[in-house]
């Protein structure tokens, strides 16, 4: 999949960017699973905080992610040719969660900040954003309506070397691949399950700034409700959505991790 002209005109301006930009010496560095609702929370502490937030970065995709992932573009000259990004006080990007902790090191930081979301709701987001069905056996028509190579990596689980025959079942290895990043040394991160933020945004936000030691003093209630990203179908019937075999799939793989965070599948 070719990526379009605009594409490459911005990763272009963000490299520009990085060339005269220097990375900020500890960011806060914000981690989880695509739709997990990482946006949502970096946005609304950096409307907290009155500090810049970088929420994803051209950068960041692919074809550069993959490399990255795989090991072949080391952690220190993926920072120096993406120091635009990386010069903000709060960085947000979910495909760095598989290199997290290596980012972590690499900026000296303590801990970083870790958002896992209910496997079913998270996947059915990521599923809402690029209008595909839930409850499909497999998938054709629907990948040649991808809007770019990262989002194909993502679903074709290309970029973590995912081996699963179903779709459903790359996005639910996916999920435990982000969760195992955080289980296999949860004291470099700060935890937080999204649906206990959506309950009570504005203490959590309060709650996390004060973790990391930024200020809260700016006004930021009127952002509680702002969409940062594009919002999924969270009404939806998940039974429905997901049908019987592709919800039993997503319990069978997810259900063992699922249970940790205090997810009853």
């Amino acid at each position: 999949m070719r990526r379009s002209y605009s594409d490459w005109r911005s990763t272009q301006k963000e490299r520009l960017r990085s060339f005269f930009a220097v990375p900020h010496s500890k960011p806060l560095l914000i981690f989880g699973n695509q739709k997990s609702g990482t946006s949502a929370i970096a946005g609304l502490i950096g409307a907290a905080s009155g500090l810049r937030v970088q929420i994803d970065f051209w950068g960041a995709r692919e074809p550069y992610m993959t490399p990255l992932l795989r090991g072949r573009t080391r952690i220190a000259r993926f920072v120096r040719r993406n120091a635009w990004p990386f010069s903000a006080p709060i960085v947000k990007e979910p495909n760095l969660t598989f290199v997290g902790t290596q980012l972590l090191d690499h900026f000296g930081c303590e801990r970083g900040l870790f958002i896992v979301r209910d496997p079913f709701q998270n996947i059915r987001s990521i599923l809402n954003r690029l209008d595909i069905p839930g409850n499909l056996n497999s998938l054709a028509s629907e990948l040649k309506g991808l809007p770019n190579s990262t989002w194909q990596s993502i679903i074709e689980g290309s970029d973590l070397k995912i081996e699963s025959d179903h779709y459903i079942g790359v996005q639910a290895e996916r999920w435990n691949r982000a969760c195992e990043v955080y289980l296999k040394d949860p004291a470099r991160y700060v935890l937080v399950r999204y649906e206990d933020f959506n309950s009570n945004k504005r203490d959590k936000i309060i709650e996390l700034t004060r973790e990391f030691g930024l200020p809260s003093d700016q006004p930021f209630e009127a952002k509680l409700n702002h969409q940062f990203q594009p919002k999924g179908e969270r009404s939806v019937d998940i039974a429905a959505f997901f049908g019987d075999e592709n919800s039993a799939r997503i319990r069978q793989i997810c259900g063992p991790l699922a249970s940790k965070f205090g997810y009853e599948l």
